[in-house]
């Protein structure tokens, strides 16, 4: 009955680690814009359609109980990612995007920026 159980646990657990690893790759393109010229702008993610997201940190992150996907991202102007992101309700000064928590990120090399 202890095996049984056992083995059921970890099959549970197998399944899980697939599901998050689905869900944490990156798919949507985008280039690094520099926006800190505009008052209250950083760094924003720019969209193929043109539409531009302003990454912010999730609340998880702030109180410690995460590690937030841009830590240790360079940030450079022109620098072609992919990302996948969350909406979030938080509030910036900077008006030029929708705000977001970036949940997976990874930079395209030169080969495959097409």
């Amino acid at each position: 009955m202890k095996l049984l159980t056992l083995l059921s646990l970890l099959v549970a657990v197998s399944f899980s680690n697939c599901s998050e690893n689905a869900e944490a790759s990156c798919k949507t393109k985008a280039t690094v814009r520099d926006l800190t010229g505009l008052d209250g702008c950083g760094y924003v993610f720019e969209l193929e359609d043109g539409s531009r997201l302003v990454p912010v940190l999730s609340a998880t992150h702030t109180e410690g109980k995460d590690k937030d996907a841009l830590s240790g991202f360079e940030f450079k102007e022109g620098k072609v990612v992919l990302i996948d992101y969350k909406l979030t309700a938080s509030v910036t000064t900077c008006m030029s995007g929708a705000t977001v928590e970036i949940t997976c990120i990874s930079t395209l090399d030169a080969k495959t920026k097409n």
